[in-house]
């Protein structure tokens, strides 16, 4: 399941959700990479495409932007990529985020993690769903 990335506290919240009843409140954050992840067994997923869809909202009071992203080792070197983007997001409004990518074939690690670029913002994500085909 879903775990948490770096120093985060998260939580489901039913004081902001989209076309549910509650929704994961990621917050406590201090480096724009910290947020949630989901640890997938490289064996099984190398060389698939991963389809990521939520749903994301804050309240800060400046725009933010949220990523879905995909962190992967081949050969012993970590590398970093986008899956999404939803940039410039206005506070209290929930944004569809969704993309895909390829999967490296040689990948021996692979987390998708929501992150922002705003290192303190909190968020909440929504109606997420993680697809490898």
């Amino acid at each position: 399941g879903l775990a948490a990335r770096g120093s985060v506290a998260m939580e489901l919240s039913d004081t902001a959700y989209n076309n549910s009843s509650k929704s994961l409140y990621v917050s406590g954050r201090t480096e724009n990479w910290n947020g949630v992840q989901l640890s997938v067994p490289a064996t099984a997923y190398a060389g698939k495409t991963v389809t990521v869809d939520c749903y994301v909202y804050h309240k800060e009071e400046a725009p933010i932007s949220i990523y879905a992203s995909l962190e992967q080792e081949v050969g012993g070197v970590a590398s970093y990529s986008r899956i999404a983007s939803a940039e410039g997001i206005a506070s209290g409004e929930w944004v569809q985020l969704t993309g895909t990518a390829v999967t490296d074939p040689a990948t021996a690690k692979l987390i998708v993690y929501f992150e922002s670029e705003s290192p303190t913002a909190s968020f909440f994500l929504d109606e997420m769903t993680i697809n490898f085909n």
